[in-house]
Formats: structure tokens, C-alpha cells, sequence
């Protein structure tokens, strides 16, 4: 009987010191798990920040390509209306006057050229020469300037041209470039609501494991001291059958 108590005291004495050895480290165990879960919460966060700062960059790149986009754009517009409005009117209509000038001059060439013929006076005829001579003259320069200006109309009906395509091109490229910143602006929105959403949660699960932690040291404080009396009762009992047991024997 003696040796029963024996092995049932020393059975229970050894489950009180495994309890208590697990007991004692509730708390280290527990700040562990809740360290690593915290750890593993906060580079979730960390990524989804990268993810939103990404996108922010490319937001920002877009608007600086629209940016510089529509200033070409209103560049290139100011020019083409220049052009048409003001710089193209004004060489047609210089070149009108130019025209109708050298239909003076060669009219006042043939008159004098027909007058000619009737002369029979030299120094008469030599004025009339010279006259001609003058207004030949002018004409060619008159001729000149309009060669110039019809040079001038054909460059500038190229330069518009140009700029029509220039103003067609950008266009489109700014109609491309103001979409895909309207998908980057819906993406961003998406981000930030998930790294809101997991911020909160993080607060909530961050509290949640403090107070798992304070409770689990709580638990083990508390513990410890029950099972160390617990266990000294134990072995006061021990002590007391191997006492029993060597006066029986």
C-alpha cells in the first residue's frame, strides 16, 4: 500500500513539475508569437506602401508628361493660328498689291514702248528709253519681292501643315496619357483603401496580442506560485512515504 501512495505521489509530482516548467514560459512563449505576428503584419503594410508610393511616382510622371504635353499642345496651337490668322492673310494680301503693281508697271512699259516707234527726236527718243529703263526696273524688283513672298506663303503653308500634325499627334498622346493617369488615380485609390483597411486591422490585432501577452504573464505569474506550493505539498508528502517506507522495511 505503502509503495502505491509512493508511485501515485511521485506520478503527480512530476506532472506538477512539467506544468510548472511550461507555465514559466507562458509569457516569453506568448511575446514570441505575438512578436512575429506583428513583424509579419507590418511587412504586409511596408509592401502595400511601396505599392502606393509606386504608383504616386507614376501619377506624378504622368501629370508632369501632361504638363509639358498641353504647354506644346497651346504652343503649337498660338502658332498655327498665327499663321492662319494673321501672317498668311498678310503676305496674300501683299502679294495682291504686289501683283497688282507689276500690272501697272508692264501696262506703263507698253505705253511707253508704243510711243516709240513715233518718235524721231533723239533726246526725246533717250527720256522715253530712260523712262522705260526706270520702270523695267522696278518691275524686276517688284517681281523679286513677289517671288519672296510667294516663297514665304509656300513655307508657311508647310509650317502649318507641320504643326496641324504636330497638333493631332499630341492630341491623341495627351488623351492616352490623361486615361492611363485616370486608371493609375483608380489603382491608387484601391491601395490606399487597402493599406487603410490594414492599418486598422493591424491596431486591432496589435492591441488583441498585448493583451494576450499581459494575460498569458499574468497567467504565468500567478501560476508559478500555485504550482511551487503545489509541489511542495508533493514532496513533503514524498519525503513522508520514503520516511513511512524505510521504518517499515
Amino acid at each position: 500500500m505503502a509503495s502505491v501512495s509512493y508511485e501515485a505521489l511521485a506520478t503527480v509530482k512530476r506532472a506538477l513539475q512539467s506544468f510548472q516548467t511550461d507555465v514559466s514560459g507562458a509569457g516569453f512563449s506568448a511575446g514570441n508569437a505575438a512578436g512575429n505576428i506583428l513583424s509579419e503584419c507590418q511587412s504586409s503594410i511596408r509592401q502595400t506602401e511601396d505599392a502606393v508610393s509606386a504608383v504616386e511616382d507614376e501619377i506624378r510622371r504622368l501629370s508632369w508628361e501632361i504638363d509639358q504635353a498641353e504647354r506644346q499642345l497651346s504652343a503649337c496651337n498660338y502658332e498655327w493660328g498665327r499663321i492662319y490668322h494673321e501672317e498668311l492673310p498678310a503676305l496674300y494680301k501683299d502679294i495682291q498689291g504686289a501683283e497688282g503693281q507689276l500690272y501697272q508697271l508692264r501696262g506703263q512699259i507698253r505705253a511707253l514702248q508704243a510711243e516709240l516707234p513715233g518718235l524721231e527726236d533723239g533726246e526725246a527718243k533717250n527720256q522715253l528709253l530712260s523712262r522705260i529703263s526706270a520702270l523695267d526696273e522696278q518691275r524686276k524688283i517688284t517681281e523679286g519681292h513677289l517671288q519672296q513672298m510667294e516663297a514665304a506663303v509656300a513655307e508657311k503653308e508647310r509650317r502649318k501643315e507641320i504643326l496641324q500634325s504636330q497638333i493631332a499627334k499630341l492630341k491623341s498622346n495627351l488623351m492616352g496619357m490623361e486615361s492611363e493617369r485616370a486608371t493609375q488615380k483608380n489603382r491608387l485609390g484601391k491601395w490606399q483603401n487597402k493599406l487603410e483597411r490594414q492599418k486598422s486591422a493591424f491596431s486591432r490585432v496589435e492591441s488583441d496580442l498585448n493583451a494576450y501577452v499581459s494575460a498569458a504573464r499574468f497567467f504565468e505569474s500567478s501560476s508559478s506560485g500555485a504550482a511551487a506550493a503545489s509541489q511542495s505539498a508533493v514532496n513533503r508528502c514524498i519525503e513522508s512515504i520514503e520516511s513511512y517506507e524505510s521504518v517499515i522495511l
